[in-house]
């Protein structure tokens, strides 16, 4: 059996604010392509070598067959995300896959997803994963999957981000213009944190 996930395409929002300056944009944001989140390589290092697994980075420009030959569309998405998650999941179905979303909007928002997905996964993917890979092998997926929010993280093995390896769309050598003290959170201890790619 075969899982693709996909990782839809979303608007930087400094971008869609014609009114910024290009150069603070260009500043703030570089023009570099980056892997998604690690939502994605963790679910795949959880999948048992039986099933075969791709990843689709729509954002980064990567095509997206709708006719792939698939057993499971696994589209992890965010709020600026949903829309093209949407039309993402409505565009598989309409050729006869089946498609589950997760990720924090479809945990917020499950029943508007399940309008264009066949399941839903709420909360953490990780401990309802094995249950979903189940469900498919015996076809019958669940509507909805409550993976809560309580996984103990050393249950969790290491993420699989070979995963991302393939993908020429991506900036390996991009260099960061801002520190860790740019981001609120990483700035709570009021020490400035560099971010280094070595």
């Amino acid at each position: 059996m075969k899982i693709t996930f996909v990782y839809p395409r979303f608007e930087k929002f400094l971008r869609s604010v014609p009114e910024l300056d290009a150069g603070l944009i260009d500043y703030f944001l570089g023009d570099y392509t980056t892997p998604p989140s690690l939502g994605i390589p963790l679910l795949a290092a959880l999948t048992p070598e039986e099933f075969e697994i791709e990843l689709v980075d729509d954002n980064s420009g990567q095509p997206v067959d709708f006719n792939a030959d698939t057993d499971l569309v696994a589209i992890n998405c965010f709020t600026p995300q949903a829309t093209r998650a949407f039309e993402l999941a409505d565009n598989f179905r309409a050729c006869g896959k089946r498609v589950i979303m997760g990720g924090i909007f479809p945990s917020t928002m499950p029943d508007e997803c399940l309008k264009h997905a066949d399941s839903v996964n709420v909360g953490e993917g990780e401990p309802s994963w094995p249950k979903i890979l189940a469900d498919l092998k015996t076809g019958k997926l669940q509507r909805r999957y409550d993976g809560g929010c309580s996984m103990d993280a050393a249950e969790i093995p290491a993420a699989k981000r070979e995963i991302f390896y393939r993908n020429e769309h991506y900036d390996w050598d991009a260099r960061l213009p801002l520190q860790l003290s740019d981001v609120p959170a990483a700035a709570a201890d009021g020490r400035p944190h560099p971010i280094s790619p070595d």
